[in-house]
């Protein structure tokens, strides 16, 4: 596919373009957090409203569908910037995963492996397509998680305005809008089985859409804390694997401590997303600038690094489970225009988006599961 022109002559153009996206989301941030988790227990698990949720709803809301505050073209600047808001996050996963590397690779096998668990997506969630209706679409509505670049292939192989495009598009609007909510809860809900190991987990969390795999992380760390680091470790490597075939994720960073406590890591963070983004421009090789970040994250981090104990602790020093917020509110202006569709969809694309996300998760986690205990990983 080719590459898009440039949007913007200059910066400046940018800003005077933008500067009301970064304003929303600044006051969607502050009242998000204002707000909070809500945690409410379920089985051994729960279901955890995140900020992102709240933050993805407001942005919702600005668009020309509901409040009229940003018009089109201000709707595809925000998903411009929900892909730049990916990077420092990516790069964070990647030490997390560097700093982890024993583990990471003696899972070697079961991270590759676990892949295949996706096409469980195409046998649970086609037949009921079929069922409810769907011809043509049910093909880009099933094939996979339905995040932008499993849009972008349906669209170059079957063309913008075809069925399949079309159907890959309806689960991507209804899974941004339900599925920050329902990966998390789906997640909690596995680990509270007792069934799957953490590094499992960890795995089936990176299915290849960031906003998805930040929720279930998320919520995985709020159920087993003490295996946070491997879970994040876990969904690292993963979400890289996915990357490096090709899947888009976006996800942003958050603060947990003092400013100028967490500066260190800021930095380090910003450094190596720049890194990745120049990277992605002299390095003739396809990958997305995310499998860079999150790569050059890991290499940094790793007992091979002369500035691993640096890189590791000023970024430990940054939460991960708080930086949804960002990524929520420049999501949801992004899609604030496609309300309509949601609404007009209905049901059908509900249930078929649910049985997505189950069949690309558990599918996931069962060979994750079965491939960690053949290699004796666990």
């Amino acid at each position: 596919m080719k590459k898009a022109e440039r949007a913007y002559a200059s910066l400046r153009e940018r800003v005077g373009v933008e500067w009301i996206l970064y304003l929303l989301a600044f006051v969607f941030i502050l009242i998000a957090d204002s707000i909070g988790q809500i945690k409410i227990p379920v089985w051994k698990g729960a279901f955890i409203i995140f900020p992102i949720f709240y933050a993805l709803f407001l942005g919702i809301l600005t668009g020309p569908n509901v409040l009229k505050i940003l018009d089109d073209k201000k709707v595809k600047a925000a998903s411009g910037l929900v892909g730049v808001a990916i990077l420092p996050f990516v790069a964070k996963l990647g030490i997390n995963a560097g700093a982890n590397i024993a583990i990471v690779i003696s899972a070697g096998p079961a991270l590759l492996l676990q892949e295949f668990g996706n096409l469980c997506t195409i046998f649970l969630a086609m037949p009921i397509a079929l069922m409810l209706g769907l011809k043509r679409e049910a093909i880009g509505a099933t094939h996979s998680i339905n995040r932008e670049t499993n849009l972008a292939l349906m669209q170059d192989m079957f063309g913008a305005d075809s069925p399949e495009a079309q159907g890959s598009l309806s689960v991507y609007i209804v899974g941004g809008m339900v599925g920050t909510i329902y990966f998390g809860f789906m997640a909690s809900m596995a680990a509270a089985t007792g069934l799957f190991h953490p590094y499992a987990l960890g795995m089936a969390s990176g299915v290849g859409a960031g906003i998805l795999m930040s929720s279930a992380v998320a919520a995985l760390s709020e159920v087993m804390p003490a295996w946070a680091g491997q879970i994040a470790a876990m969904a690292s490597a993963s979400e890289t694997i996915s990357g490096i075939d090709g899947i888009y994720m976006a996800i942003f960073i958050g603060f947990d401590v003092a400013f100028t406590e967490s500066l260190p890591g800021v930095l380090v963070l910003l450094l190596i997303a720049l890194c990745a983004a120049g990277l992605s421009h002299v390095i003739p090789l396809k990958l997305p600038t995310v499998a860079y970040c999150s790569i050059l994250g890991l290499l940094c981090a790793c007992p091979l690094s002369p500035v691993s104990q640096f890189v590791i602790g000023s970024a430990g020093k940054i939460n991960f489970t708080a930086p949804l917020t960002m990524v929520g509110a420049f999501a949801g202006m992004s899609i604030s225009n496609q309300l309509k569709m949601f609404f007009k969809q209905g049901w059908k694309l509900i249930i078929i988006t649910i049985l997505v996300m189950t069949g690309t998760f558990f599918g996931s986690l069962v060979v994750a599961q079965v491939v960690l205990g053949l290699t004796h990983a666990i």
